[in-house]
């Protein structure tokens, strides 16, 4: 506290400000790796459906349109992003002034995002049936996501880590979801047979 005041730096502290920076760095990569990883699975996924246009997936919120696309279903969903954003804006100015308002602005935040996450969700599932795999593999990371955020709800530092590993659970089974739709081998379509008319 007292370098603080006085300006000086001790080696320990430039050591932990290092480490610091080096956790975001890789913090940084890890997120551009990423984003680069879902957008190619995701414009091979629109390529195997024939949707285009496919580059929409490197482009964030086009992304989404291009993922309703997909499954053939509205887009307008997206726009929910809209009011979450100003409740989430009013919430955070409105907890310096009355902590009851902000919150009750800050769960609106949440109910509007829930919302969000049940239709994209459902255009998850609609996706991978496109490219006939189970739809379910829509759902499985969605719960064990919720059930890493219950965690990380609990202020205390093992369930931080304990929300924080299944959370990452979630995150790598989605991964190896989109990159079985995109690039695994394509299952053939079941044979229909015709029911003749029996004379």
């Amino acid at each position: 506290m007292n370098n603080l005041i006085t300006g000086l730096i001790t080696s320990q502290d430039s050591a932990t400000i290092g480490a610091i920076m080096l956790i975001f760095f890789i913090m940084f990569l890890v997120l551009i790796g990423l984003y680069v990883y879902t957008s190619l699975a995701l414009m091979n996924i629109a390529k195997r459906t024939k949707t285009e246009p496919a580059w929409l997936a490197w482009i964030p919120i086009g992304n989404l349109v291009l993922l309703s696309r997909i499954a053939t279903m509205h887009w307008w969903p997206i726009l929910l992003y809209i009011p979450a954003i100003i409740s989430l804006i009013i919430g955070v100015l409105l907890n310096y002034v009355s902590p009851i308002a902000g919150s009750i602005f800050t769960t609106i935040y949440y109910l509007i995002i829930g919302v969000f996450v049940v239709f994209s969700t459902i255009w998850t599932w609609k996706m991978y049936e496109k490219v006939r795999r189970p739809g379910w593999w829509a759902l499985l990371p969605v719960c064990i996501g919720l059930f890493g955020t219950i965690f990380l709800l609990i202020n205390s530092t093992t369930t931080l880590i304990i929300g924080l590993t299944i959370s990452l659970i979630s995150g790598v089974l989605s991964c190896i979801y989109m990159g079985i739709a995109a690039w695994g081998k394509m299952v053939p379509m079941p044979i229909r047979r015709k029911n003749h008319p029996k004379h």
